[in-house]
C-alpha cells in the first residue's frame, strides 16, 4: 500500500545524463501517461523531500542509484486541467560518468534506453521545456514554467 500523498500532486523527475546521452522509460502498465517516453520519476510520498522522491523513483524505475546532494535542481513546472487535475513537476538533473545498464521496472515502463540528439516519440509533453531549462541554466530564482 502506497502512504498517503498531499493535497497537490507533487511530481518529481530526474534528467539523467551520461555520454550515452539522456536515459528514458516508456511509460507502462501506471494509468499515466502509458505508451510516452519519459525520464525516470513519480510522486512524491508524505515524509519526503523532493530529492529523496527523485533518488527513490530513478532506483525503482531504473535500478540506478544517486546521490541527492548530486541533482541539480532545473525546473518546477506547474500542470493543470484534464483528467490529471493540478500539480507541481518538479524536476532535476543528475550526471553519471558512464552509462549503465538500464534496469526498467515492469510495473512502471516496457523499456528504457540511453538516447543522444535523436530521441524516441512520443516524449512527454513538458519534457522539451524542462530541456530547455536545463540546457540554459536558469538560477533557482528563475525555475518556474506553466506547461500546457
Amino acid at each position: 500500500m502506497n502512504p498517503p500523498r498531499s493535497g497537490l500532486p507533487v511530481v518529481v523527475h530526474v534528467l539523467v545524463r551520461s555520454p550515452g546521452g539522456l536515459a528514458l522509460l516508456r511509460r507502462a502498465g501506471t494509468g499515466r501517461a502509458d505508451g510516452w517516453w519519459a525520464p525516470p520519476g513519480g510522486h512524491l510520498e508524505s515524509g519526503e523531500t523532493p530529492r529523496e522522491a527523485a533518488v527513490r523513483e530513478c532506483a525503482e524505475e531504473l535500478g540506478l542509484t544517486l546521490d541527492p546532494a548530486a541533482l541539480i535542481p532545473v525546473a518546477a513546472l506547474f500542470f493543470g486541467g484534464g483528467t490529471a487535475g493540478a500539480g507541481l513537476n518538479l524536476v532535476f538533473a543528475a550526471r553519471l560518468s558512464e552509462p549503465v545498464v538500464l534496469c526498467p521496472d515492469p510495473g512502471a515502463a516496457d523499456a528504457a534506453g540511453w538516447y543522444g540528439e535523436v530521441q524516441p516519440e512520443p516524449l512527454v509533453p513538458w519534457l522539451g521545456a524542462a530541456l530547455v531549462r536545463e540546457e540554459t541554466g536558469a538560477d533557482a530564482g528563475d525555475w518556474y514554467l506553466e506547461t500546457p
